[in-house]
């Protein structure tokens, strides 16, 4: 009986060893999973090192050798990225700055819903309006490209009132109920006279 049940440990000692060698397979996984990302990040930054070193490299070559076309150009590719980037930077940066100051001119005005003011504005209602070397919209301008938009679509300034009839259930036109607050001496003596 004591060889059954050492026997039937020795299953329960060898299915848990089992169990905690799955776990270690994924712990050490992970953790090698951790370790090559970390490797990985290492290696591309050593990437960019020497590749910036390699061009350095080259640069100073080519001005020992007397060539230095290589090196203007090299210069003027740099030179041109640099300005595509900061001409995007500037465009948004003014995009932002001159829908910030149409939106306060059209809220003066009575806008309701600026972002939809800046969707109808098209880009030769846009390029009417001057801007001064520090993007500041000129206010005249501002002023005659919103109201010219204003007349066009009323909807944007102020909630408009819809004058209509209710209508019930048959189509029929249903009666104006007024208030005796707002009816005149002679209606109130006419619903009396109704009454009587």
């Amino acid at each position: 009986m004591e060889e059954n049940q050492v026997a039937s440990g020795d299953k329960q000692q060898v299915s848990d060893s089992v169990d905690n060698n799955q776990t270690q397979d994924k712990t050490v996984s992970y953790e090698s999973h951790r370790k090559l990302l970390g490797e990985k990040k290492a290696a591309q930054d050593r990437l960019r090192e020497l590749e910036a070193f390699k061009a350095s490299v080259e640069e100073a070559k080519a001005i020992e050798e007397g060539n230095h076309t290589k090196v203007i150009e090299s210069l003027r590719e740099q030179l041109a990225k640099e300005k595509e980037e900061k001409g995007k930077i500037t465009k948004t940066v003014a995009y932002e700055k001159f829908s910030s100051q149409v939106g306060k001119v059209a809220k003066e005005l009575g806008c309701v819903d600026e972002a939809t003011l800046m969707m109808f504005m098209d880009k030769e209602r846009q390029a009417s309006i001057q801007l001064d070397d520090k993007l500041n919209a000129n206010k005249d301008d501002l002023l005659r490209v919103v109201n010219e938009i204003k007349e066009q679509k009323p909807f944007l300034f102020g909630s408009q009132t819809v004058n209509h009839t209710p209508v019930t259930m048959g189509g029929f036109k249903k009666p104006v109920e007024k208030t005796i607050a707002d009816m005149s001496k002679e209606e109130i003596k006419a619903m009396a006279r109704k009454l009587l």
